[in-house]
């Protein structure tokens, strides 16, 4: 990840705010032991959707997040180490709990989802789907690593209801839908959520 921040992201996307500045030793160390650590408490097996959520959420949130922290601005670790350091706290706590699947003894695979609830998130997901397509039917399309942050930005300039329409689409109910297909073995509800974050 440091080595595509250095080679490839802040050459190409410096002007986004993606700056480098050369980490300290201490900063390297920092970064090191924060990943480590979270690593430790990561869950063994992937017995539980949330066990996977996790493990991905640490390869391609955590990770990557850490690293640009450090790399971001002069003395970029110290400088957000606070946010760094509540965020490894949260996420070992996220950790145990995919790990142990309860906390103070609540079995989190008792919750299920009614028939009634599946239809009313399968609907709205649906709704603003729809929604978005219109919105930014003239700006969909595939496109290459060159031009992924051009695409944001095409697409960011809408405000109002339509930020939330996407927050709630990309954040909330799309991850929802594909924990259901994990849980129930649903593959055309993990299809549906891949196919909502593209």
């Amino acid at each position: 990840m440091y080595s595509s921040y250095v080679s490839y992201l802040n050459p190409v996307w410096g002007y986004y705010g993606f700056t480098y500045f050369e980490p300290e030793l201490e900063e390297v160390a920092m970064v090191m032991s924060l990943i480590l650590l979270t690593s430790l408490f990561l869950p063994f097996r992937m017995r539980t959707p949330g066990a996977l959520v996790v493990i991905f959420l640490h390869s391609v949130v955590y990770i990557p997040g850490v690293i640009v922290c450090m790399c971001v601005a002069q003395s970029g670790a110290f400088k957000y180490g606070y946010i760094l350091c509540s965020l490894t706290v949260v996420f070992i706590l996220i950790s145990l709990v995919a790990r142990h699947g309860n906390v103070s003894g609540f079995d989190f695979n008792m919750l299920e989802c009614s028939t009634l609830g599946r239809k009313v998130i399968f609907g709205i997901w649906f709704f603003l789907g729809v929604v978005l397509i219109f919105e930014y039917h003239s700006s969909l399309s595939f496109v290459g690593l060159d031009n992924v942050y051009d695409q944001r930005a095409e697409t960011s300039t809408v405000g109002g209801y339509i930020s939330y329409f996407k927050t709630y689409f990309a954040y909330v109910l799309t991850p929802i839908i594909f924990s259901l297909g994990l849980s129930e073995k649903r593959g055309a509800y993990m299809l549906l959520a891949v196919g909502g974050l593209c």
